[in-house]
């Protein structure tokens, strides 16, 4: 019975613990959005004064938004290449969050920034599975790169 012995190096252990993580910083900061309304929503609407359907409308506009757009960002995934999808997926939810922090217009600029997170949202899986179909060959699905 023959034994193989695989070398782990520096570079091998870096690949395994480095794109896993890249990988969970894009797709959890495209959903940052909705946890974010969540957990500020009290804040809102004492600050706003906002209804509460006002604040489910706005979480329900930045899925609808992903989920509409989602196909064409698909598309545009696909020609910019992985890493510029993976930075769209990241900037526009940078723009999304940076700009509720800055909001003036309170509600008109919510809802300009539920759209670039919704964006965001639309743009994480398609980056994340190019970034994927990047990096590892195909018949080695289920497995680490090498």
């Amino acid at each position: 019975m023959a034994v193989s012995v695989r070398l782990v190096t520096s570079e091998t252990m870096r690949a395994h613990v480095t794109f896993p993580a890249v990988l969970s910083v894009i797709m959890g900061a495209a959903t940052f959005s909705l946890t974010a309304f969540g957990v500020l929503a009290a804040e809102v609407i004492a600050e706003f004064s906002r209804q509460r359907w006002q604040i489910g409308a706005l979480v329900s506009g930045v899925t609808l938004s992903g989920a509409l757009i989602s196909p064409s960002v698909g598309r545009v995934v696909d020609r910019i290449g992985a890493r510029r999808a993976g930075i769209l997926t990241l900037g526009g939810e940078r723009r999304g969050a940076g700009g509720r922090g800055r909001s003036t217009l309170v509600l008109v600029s919510l809802l300009g920034n539920a759209l670039m997170a919704g964006v965001a949202q639309a743009a994480s899986n398609p980056a994340t599975n190019k970034l994927i179909h990047c990096t590892w060959p195909p018949d080695s699905a289920g497995s680490s790169p090498e």
